[in-house]
């Protein structure tokens, strides 16, 4: 099997982007993976030179997801639906990642081998949809939100920044075409983008990726890095770690980007992107409590199991 480790971005978020492709590159089982970060040409900033065989594909889609809703976000979101067609055709296993993240505790190559259990995708949970758990507005909204995609309140919702796509299945069933198409069809019902037109389709049928694979906004809040040790982390929330010190307390996140971008001698602008819906009404005890709980009912397809708590 060949497997493409693919960054989707912008302008914007090209420098983070490529800071989020050298963490894989450097983790102990980086050297082997293809590792692509994919963009419109002129969006790399001049004279910028990919290192330690990071591949640039400088290629426009935006025509493709044209009239499709932003809400103020970046529409190379939308890119990553046709990422089968703009990779080497000998890639049959696509790796889509945000540009948003940081890759540790032992990389991300076991992804090329995941058992996708009959599945065309494999990914994790979003924060929002887990945070039902903790009652408050936001779960409620959300499951209003699940609602007009025509899911049933029980149906997960994946979060898109950490996708394992099985590229044949993913193009013999359309699923990148349908997405778009759905957005398309019901704007009103995609405050999320892509990532809802995706859920809207595919319906809960996606293998379950842990949250080490995508640990993401609140659930730095729940004091659970030591025991999930994290395999990506997940910066969906603004502001980024990058753009602010310290962040969420701790300066070790940010000083990660701010000793890459002094490396390449390069910093990236803060883009004018909306936040993500936030609220203060969740209970954060029932919240862990209860999160807790439903990790240790899953059958996650990576294996991972929640070890007993000290």
């Amino acid at each position: 099997m060949t497997s493409a480790f693919c960054i989707t971005t912008d302008a914007a978020y090209f420098l983070p982007a490529l800071c989020a492709a050298h963490s894989i590159r450097r983790q102990p089982d980086g050297d082997g993976l293809d590792i692509f970060v994919i963009c419109r040409a002129g969006e790399a900033p001049p004279g910028m030179h990919l290192r330690d065989g990071i591949n640039l594909i400088s290629v426009d889609l935006d025509d493709m997801s044209r009239g499709a809703p932003t809400d103020g976000f970046s529409p190379a979101v939308y890119r990553r639906l046709f990422l089968d067609r703009v990779l080497p055709a000998a890639i049959t296993r696509i790796v889509s990642l945000d540009a948003d993240i940081l890759v540790g505790a032992g990389g991300l190559a076991a992804l090329r081998d995941l058992d996708l259990r009959g599945f065309p995708l494999a990914a994790a949970c979003d924060m929002i949809f887990l945070k039902q758990f903790g009652g408050g507005a936001l779960a409620r909204n959300f499951a209003l939100h699940r609602a007009k995609l025509g899911l049933a309140p029980q149906t997960p919702y994946f979060n898109n920044g950490v996708t394992v796509i099985d590229r044949r299945a993913w193009v013999a069933q359309g699923i990148g075409d349908a997405a778009l198409r759905y957005v398309l069809d019901h704007p009103a019902a995609c405050s999320f983008l892509e990532q809802d037109g995706l859920n809207a389709v595919v319906k809960g049928r996606f293998a379950l990726l842990s949250p080490r694979y995508n640990f993401m906004g609140d659930f730095f809040a729940l004091d659970l890095e030591t025991l999930l040790d994290p395999i990506v982390r997940h910066f969906v929330t603004r502001p980024k770690p990058w753009e602010i010190a310290p962040w969420n307390g701790r300066d070790d996140i940010p000083a990660i980007y701010r000793d890459f971008f002094a490396d390449i001698g390069a910093w990236p602008a803060t883009p004018d992107l909306p936040a993500l819906p936030s609220e203060d009404d969740v209970n954060w005890r029932q919240f862990r409590a209860r999160l807790l709980d439903w990790l240790k009912a899953q059958d996650f397809a990576d294996g991972w199991k929640l070890p007993e708590q000290q």
